[in-house]
């Protein structure tokens, strides 16, 4: 009996570890690099891209920014190369620009003043094999990786998931273009033309008029009432992102269990 219990648990295991490799093995990636604060000081944000068994020529390319340049990779088999988007953001710790606000900034996704703005941020990754890549972020307060889905990724319905424990940090500046805080945000990029309705849990920021609604410019998120719709749609391009920053840094006014569908396949 012990026995039948061991190879029933090994097998789990290998079947698990099996469908988790997959999960994160494709030729098609689709992605954008979410806003850090430049208060955090840290390195710019890097691409890890690892070949299986087959060499693959890899293209990382933002189809709707013409300020990016198309870049393709060589990745021999059974082995990984870094891409760093040195030439599309400033870090101040390395002394670019010292982080003033987005100046040269065309790669991060939730500026100051794009909450509710389509932007041309999506980052396209096609490769000839099959590759595995995942994203960091090397900052201070904020180190992180994003293991990238490929085609897992996509899909027309999800529900953001966000903790609820911890306030964004304040750094106790007046909310300007120069002195950007923490704030909890979601990201979503096109993956193909569609319209996308956003069904809120919590009040937004909105420094722009609405898209897809009878909003008018003065009447911004930022001043939620409890007369406000949680419900508001925007029409996206293929390539184009959408950023969505909850008004408030507290944990209880964070934008976990909001709910995302879309008309075509998106990526959230």
């Amino acid at each position: 009996m012990k026995n039948i219990f061991k190879i029933l648990a090994i097998s789990i295991l290998l079947i698990t570890s099996y469908i988790k490799a997959v999960a994160q093995t494709d030729t098609e990636f689709w992605f954008c690099v979410p806003q850090v604060t430049w208060q955090h000081e840290g390195d710019i944000p890097k691409l890890l891209i690892t070949a299986t068994d087959i060499d693959a020529d890899v293209t990382i390319e933002m189809p709707m920014e013409s300020n990016f340049t198309k870049t393709t990779l060589h990745i021999p088999a059974n082995t990984s190369q870094t891409f760093k988007f040195d030439d599309y953001m400033q870090c101040p710790s390395q002394g670019a620009k010292k982080g003033t606000h987005q100046e040269d900034n065309i790669l991060e996704s939730g500026l100051y003043g794009e909450s509710c703005s389509i932007k041309n941020k999506g980052i396209h990754i096609t490769s000839t094999a099959l590759i595995t890549a995942y994203l960091e972020r090397g900052w201070t307060n904020n180190d992180d990786i994003w293991a990238l889905k490929g085609k897992n990724a996509f899909g027309t319905e999800f529900i953001v998931p966000s903790q609820n424990t911890y306030n964004n940090h304040n750094f106790g500046n007046t909310l300007t273009q120069e002195n950007p805080n923490a704030w909890n945000a979601i990201d979503i990029v096109a993956v193909e033309d569609c319209e996308v309705t956003v069904d809120l849990t919590a009040a937004i920021s909105n420094y722009n008029k609405l898209t897809g609604n009878t909003t008018t410019a003065s009447n911004l998120i930022r001043n939620w009432t409890a007369s406000w719709s949680s419900k508001h749609k925007f029409t996206l391009k293929k390539g184009q992102t959408l950023n969505l920053q909850a008004k408030s840094q507290a944990a209880s006014m964070h934008l976990g269990g909001t709910i995302i569908t879309s008309t075509g396949n998106i990526a959230v």
